[in-house]
Formats: C-alpha cells, sequence, structure tokens
C-alpha cells in the first residue's frame, strides 16, 4: 500500500480541530510522520524520533545523521522544532549539542525554535534556547513578529522576558497613551505604529468594558495582534463560491455567542484584509462588506427606514443594539489596520459603513421610541402628583356637572401617607418612573454591547430628542395642557428625566489639549479624496446636534438642550396670564432660545383661565401677530420644524449626521480602565482575534469549497495561506444593493426634515 504523507496531512488536519490552529498543524505533521513510519528518509526518522522523545534511539540515530540536523523535513519543520513543540527538553538539548542550528527558521510559519517554545509557553526550553545562542529579537521572515512578540501580556512567558529586559518598546501596554502626553506628542510615539493616522489621533472617553468574562479562548495563545503586517492565522481565508456561507454563519453567532459583538466584526475585519493583501481584489473588498451591511439592515430592520411608529412594534432592541455594536467594531478594526490601510486605499468603504450606522442607530432609537409613545401620555402629560389638581376649576367648566370630592385628608393623614413607601398598587400605576426605565434599557443594551461612548451619546440625544419634540407637539396641541397648573404638573414630570440624567451622567473623556477646531475631520481618514456624507463635522457651534463637539458634552447637558423648547413652552403657559403689557412680552420672548411668536400666539388663543385668573390683554395677541414673520425667532437657528414655512410644530424625526471617534479615542477606550492605565483584560478582549471554535469552524467551511474544487477541477491554483490564488471575480463586480437603493438616509430620509 503506497502512502501519501500530504493526503495524510489533509486528513490530520480534520482530526485535530478542537485545537490551536497553529499547534494543529504541528500533530498533522507528526502524524503524517507515524504513517510513513521507518519507510521515509533520514530527516522524517528524525523528527519523529525527536517528537516521540526517545532519547536513546535519536542519540543513536544523530550519531550516524549529524550532516542531517538542519535538514527540513516535507512539513517544513526541523527535528529541533519537533522536540520544542512536544516538550522534550532532552532530545532539544541533545540536538542542540550535536549542532542544530537554534536560529533556524521553518518554512511552515518562518519561526525560530524560540518563537515555537515562547508561543507554548515552555519556559525551561525558551531558558536552555537563550542559554545556546537562541536570539529573541529576531524578526520572523514571514512577518515582523519576533520570539518576545508572542508573550502574551500578563502571562508566565512576558514576566520573564520582562525581567531579563529583553520586551520590545512597542509591545501593547506601550501601544497605548498615557492622559499626561499632549496630542503632539501621542502622534510622534505612534508614527512607529499601526495606530498612526495624519490630524485623527485624539484622546478618547474614560468607559470602563466591565471587566468580567475577559477570559477569551483565541488562537496564538492569546499573541498580540499586528495590525502594521499581515501575519498567518491574522486573516480569514475564502472563495467567492463560499461567501454567502461565509456570511450565514457570521450572522448565526448571535445565538451562541450571544452578547460578544468582536467575533462577528473580527471575521469581517480578517475577510477584508484577505480580499485586499491576498486576492488584491479591490472590487472583492467593496462588495464583501457591502453583502455584509445589507444583511445587517436586515437583521435590525433598518432596509428602507420606518416611517410610523406602528411599524417598530416588533423591532427587538437587543438585536439592532448587537448589530450596532459589530458595525462599531468593524469601524475600529478597519480605522485601525496599518497594513491594509483600508479607509486610505477604499474611501467609499467608510462612506457605505457610515451610512449603515445612521440607518441601524436611528432604528435602535425609533425602536426606544415606539415604547415611550406608549407611556407619554399616561406617564408624563396626564400624571398628576399634586394635590387636588382635578379639582381646580376653570372659567370654561360647567359646575352643574363638575363633580367634586368632599374627601379632605387632616395635615396629620397626609404626614402619615408621607412617611410610608407607596403600595405595590401605587407603584404599578402610570408614572414617569416607567420612562426613565426605558431610558435605562437602551442605556443597558448598549452597555452590554460595549458600543463607543460618542455612539452611545448620540443614541441617547435622539431619544431625548425625540421625547421632548413629541411631548412639545402634544402639549402646544391640545388645549386642555393650556393651563398653568397643568403646566407646572408637567414640568415637574420633566425634573424626573432630569433627575435619572444627572445620576447617569455620561461624559466622554477628551484630552485636555484636544480642541474642536478640526474642520478636515472625519475626511482625513480617507485623505480627503470624498466629502462624506451623513457625517457631523467640528464646526464651533457646541449647541448644534451637527457639531461633533456637542457629543462631547455630558448626558445632562445635552438633554437639557434636547428637552429645551418644552421647557421654554411649559414656562411660558405658567406665566401666560401674568403678562401686562408688550414690554413684558417682548422681554419673554427674548429670553426664549427656541419658541416662535406662532407658538405663544397659539397658547394665547386657546389658554384655559381658572376662575380669578387674569385674562391675556388683546393687544398682547395682535402685538404676537405684527412679528409673525419676523425672522429674529427663533433665536436658536438649529431648531427642527415641520415644513419650512409655519414654525409652530417640531420634527420629531429629525436625526443628525453620525458622529465619528477617532483612532486615538477608540484605542484608549478599548485598551485602558477608567483612570486610563492600560488593561490587559481589556485589551485581550478586543483584539479581532478568535476563538478556536470559531476557527475551525471557518476553516471547514473554507476547506469544503477547496474540496468541491478539486472534484469539479475548476481553475485556478489555491495555496493553503491563500497566495498567488486566481480568484474568479465573482464578486468583485457584484453589484450589491447599497443605501442608494433604499431610502437614502441624505435625500430621503423619513426622520428628516
Amino acid at each position: 500500500m503506497e502512502l501519501d504523507p500530504w493526503k495524510a496531512l489533509k486528513q490530520a488536519s480534520s482530526l485535530v480541530s478542537s485545537t490551536d490552529i497553529n499547534y494543529s498543524k504541528i500533530l498533522a505533521a507528526k502524524k503524517s510522520l507515524e504513517l510513513i513510519g521507518g519507510k521515509g528518509d533520514p530527516i522524517s526518522t528524525l523528527c519523529l524520533l525527536a517528537s516521540n522523545g526517545d532519547l536513546a534511539k535519536l542519540a543513536s540515530f544523530v550519531k550516524e545523521n549529524r550532516h542531517r540536523l538542519n535538514d527540513l523535513d516535507k512539513s517544513g519543520l526541523s527535528p529541533l522544532v519537533f522536540a520544542i513543540c512536544f516538550n522534550h527538553q532532552d532530545c532539544m538539548n541533545l540536538l542542540i549539542s550535536s549542532g542544530a542550528d537554534v536560529n533556524q527558521e521553518d518554512l511552515l510559519l518562518g519561526w525560530t525554535p524560540v518563537m515555537w517554545a515562547t508561543y507554548l509557553s515552555h519556559q525551561p526550553l525558551v531558558t536552555d534556547l537563550l542559554s545556546a545562542g537562541a536570539d529573541p529579537l529576531k524578526k520572523s521572515s514571514k512577518g515582523t513578529s519576533c520570539a518576545v512578540d508572542l508573550a502574551t501580556p500578563g502571562s508566565e512567558m512576558f514576566n520573564y522576558y520582562q525581567t531579563h529586559g529583553l520586551l520590545s518598546n512597542t509591545h501593547a501596554s506601550d501601544l497605548v497613551p498615557s492622559d499626561n502626553n499632549s496630542l503632539h506628542s501621542l502622534s510622534n510615539d505612534l508614527e512607529d505604529t499601526s495606530f498612526s493616522r495624519e490630524n485623527t489621533l485624539y484622546k478618547s472617553s474614560n468607559f470602563n468594558p466591565a471587566d468580567e468574562n475577559l477570559d477569551v479562548l483565541v488562537s496564538g495563545k492569546d499573541q498580540l495582534f499586528d495590525f502594521s503586517v499581515i501575519l498567518p492565522g491574522q486573516y480569514v481565508q475564502f472563495f467567492d463560491e463560499n461567501i454567502p456561507q461565509l456570511i450565514d454563519y457570521i450572522f448565526s453567532l448571535p445565538e451562541k455567542y450571544s452578547h460578544n459583538t468582536v467575533y462577528p466584526a473580527a471575521i469581517v475585519y480578517q475577510c477584508l484584509r484577505y480580499a485586499s493583501s491576498k486576492l488584491e481584489s479591490p472590487g472583492l473588498v467593496l462588495n464583501f462588506l457591502r453583502l455584509f451591511l445589507t444583511r445587517v439592515r436586515t437583521f435590525s430592520n433598518s432596509t428602507g427606514g420606518i416611517t410610523t411608529l406602528e411599524d417598530a412594534n416588533n423591532l427587538d432592541i437587543l438585536q439592532i443594539s448587537y448589530w450596532l455594536s459589530v458595525l462599531n467594531f468593524v469601524y475600529y478594526y478597519l480605522l485601525k489596520d496599518g497594513a491594509c490601510q483600508f479607509f486610505v486605499k477604499y474611501p467609499k468603504l467608510l462612506q457605505e459603513l457610515v451610512d449603515c450606522i445612521q440607518a441601524v442607530q436611528s432604528q435602535l432609537a425609533f425602536s426606544i421610541n415606539y415604547k415611550l409613545n406608549l407611556l407619554v401620555d399616561e406617564c408624563m402629560l396626564n400624571y398628576h402628583s399634586v394635590p387636588d389638581l382635578d379639582n381646580v376649576v376653570f372659567k370654561s367648566d360647567w359646575k352643574l356637572f363638575k363633580n367634586r370630592k368632599n374627601i379632605h385628608k387632616s395635615t396629620y393623614e397626609e404626614i402619615i401617607e408621607m412617611l410610608y413607601p407607596p403600595s405595590a398598587k401605587e407603584q404599578m400605576k402610570p408614572s414617569p418612573i416607567k420612562v426613565i426605565q426605558t431610558l435605562g434599557a437602551l442605556m443597558y443594551v448598549l452597555d452590554l454591547h460595549n458600543v463607543n461612548e460618542l455612539m452611545k451619546q448620540q443614541t441617547l440625544s435622539q431619544v431625548l430628542y425625540w421625547l421632548g419634540s413629541t411631548m412639545f407637539n402634544k402639549v402646544l396641541s391640545t388645549k386642555k395642557y393650556h393651563t398653568r397648573l397643568v403646566a407646572m404638573q408637567i414640568r415637574l414630570n420633566i425634573s424626573t428625566v432630569e433627575d435619572w440624567l444627572r445620576t447617569n451622567n455620561l461624559k466622554p473623556h477628551k484630552l485636555q489639549s484636544m480642541t474642536f477646531q478640526d474642520e478636515g475631520f472625519p475626511e482625513s481618514i480617507v485623505d480627503n479624496q470624498i466629502s462624506l456624507r451623513n457625517v457631523t463635522r467640528f464646526k464651533s457651534e457646541p449647541n448644534n446636534s451637527n457639531d461633533s463637539s456637542f457629543y462631547y458634552s455630558n448626558l445632562f447637558s445635552i438633554g437639557k438642550h434636547m428637552l429645551l423648547p418644552l421647557i421654554e413652552l411649559l414656562q411660558f403657559i405658567q406665566v401666560a396670564s401674568s403678562l401686562g403689557d408688550e414690554d413684558m412680552l417682548r422681554k419673554t420672548l427674548d429670553s426664549f432660545k427656541t419658541l416662535t411668536p406662532v407658538q405663544l400666539l397659539k397658547i394665547s388663543k386657546s389658554y384655559k383661565y381658572e376662575i380669578e385668573e387674569q385674562r391675556i390683554d388683546k393687544k398682547l395677541n395682535i402685538f404676537l401677530k405684527s412679528i409673525l414673520d419676523s425672522t429674529n425667532y427663533p433665536r436658536d437657528k438649529n431648531v427642527h420644524f415641520k415644513g419650512n414655512e409655519e414654525k409652530l410644530l417640531l420634527n420629531e424625526n429629525y436625526i443628525s449626521g453620525v458622529v465619528l471617534p477617532n483612532l486615538l479615542e477608540l484605542t484608549r477606550l478599548y485598551s485602558c480602565d477608567d483612570h486610563g492605565n492600560f488593561n490587559d483584560g481589556i485589551f485581550s478582549r478586543f483584539q479581532p482575534t478568535l476563538p478556536l471554535e470559531i476557527e475551525d469552524d471557518l476553516f471547514n467551511i473554507a476547506e469544503q469549497e477547496r474540496d468541491m474544487d478539486n472534484e469539479t477541477k475548476n481553475e485556478g491554483e489555491y495555496d493553503t495561506e491563500g497566495n498567488n490564488v486566481q480568484v474568479n471575480e465573482v464578486f468583485s463586480d457584484l453589484q450589491v444593493p447599497t443605501s442608494a437603493v433604499h431610502k437614502t438616509w441624505e435625500e430621503d430620509n423619513p426622520w428628516a426634515s
């Protein structure tokens, strides 16, 4: 029976699907040696004896074949590497003393013996190798990594190299800037790393991802992901024919890893790396991302935009938040990559990503708006905590049909009631607490999925804007709210939301030296090759929701700004009947930033007067009519109305552009604790590495397609590392539906005015 070692190697690969992808190659190579047995050449026998740890037989065989010690077997490995990989220290020392080269690279990964020993955490072997002259700083011929780079921060090997002063200056903990550095010095420090980007590096928020569940099992023994070079195991190989299967697999991950959004983003990123660096197909890069974004829109129900609140009834907040977070990490990894420089080579990628982020983010806000819409009337507008408010008599009421309660509690009874918590029945009644519980649910899912703070801030601001605008329109359009006591009660209800904003006062961290004058951002990300749509920019207008600096304010300030039209309207209702003359009315109107004369006239005409309350002078209405066409109101020019002429009701569905965080913000956010100190656990958690189980699944998907290609004898050659692959470009020319096919977010935006 004739044995084919390469067929055996392929068969053996499938037997180790539950192990490290790199170590599985070693096991497969050993399996092929075992199948060959003693029928192979001397180098195969040497490798087999070294891998088995048979010291006596190895010593005897080495004497006769000393000149073959540095030869490589069919898999590209030396006997010394086999001894190291299977942790046979005696065999390793025998080979070294017999003349084995301790700095020889293999042909499998281009690694030296000390790199393998470091990778597998065999510290005693590393010590012996260094004593024999092994160079831990020697770079691999297939990349820029050395043995020291393979040591995981915080591991025993990392501490060993650190103790001996062998750590390089560009290790993980050194890539994260400190709070004391200026913007200029930060850019200089990062010049030689993959974090460098012209005019885009700033400090980030003090967001501290949860430290729990940080023990993520990834390939390469948690090795540092190198964004500056394409290394084996740091891209996902795929073929045109298995792209649909690959996309399906990505969207099946939430079922198994329900809240881990790094994995889908890492797969997309590594696939784009492969398409760009190995296949060198710009069309495939763009269309692969478009296919992915199209599926994201489908899963989040943001394909064509939701135009009514009823359409948002079945939206899943968790699912939408999940895919928003995935988009967040895809943006982060593509921005951080220095090997492919995606946004410089393919500027359209950023525009596609921005459009999808805006759609999904708006969809998440709209799903919360639907839930709030069910609560606004009962919990905010009609909820009364002021005693005897229902018993107030207005001049327009018919006393004949007015049922007034005659039960008056004594002061003592009222005090006793206040000392006890509300009953369960009272707590179940509609109240503003239900509104803040809904807002809390939104913040929870955003925190759960580790969405960056600027994106979180913008999503919350959209919801707060909708809440304020919707209540404003309802109050302005409904006569029963046009009375000072009701306005006072609604204002008290709003204070509950304000208290929640104070308690959850999120504020993105920024560097002290950072200014908001960079008008070239975010176009600088794409080297100003295109003008981006649907993004915010720095305009020196901190109160404008289309200015990026707006979202660096604390959440309480943003909430106050979004609720300002409603608050000013309620203030006017409370004082409307006390305005004595035109001069007082003009001063009152000028004190408002967001109100217009037509809105005040609407309130004045439909105001409900209490008994003995003074009526508004008709001269004041005449004055308001005389200034209806004035362009001085509202004083805040960033108020968005329904229609451009009347300036009466607010456009509650208006959305602003996407605020993009820069590279240094994201780097610090996903590497440091809330004090700005580098954290190994956080850093490892958000690396675009994949667990072994996912790597095996992706490998099997690629293998299935390769086997089908071999059976059908399709044209094109594929190697195991994806080099020199002749692709048939099926998807490189595919015209995938983009945001232009759906209701566009810049022209037919259902949320825009």
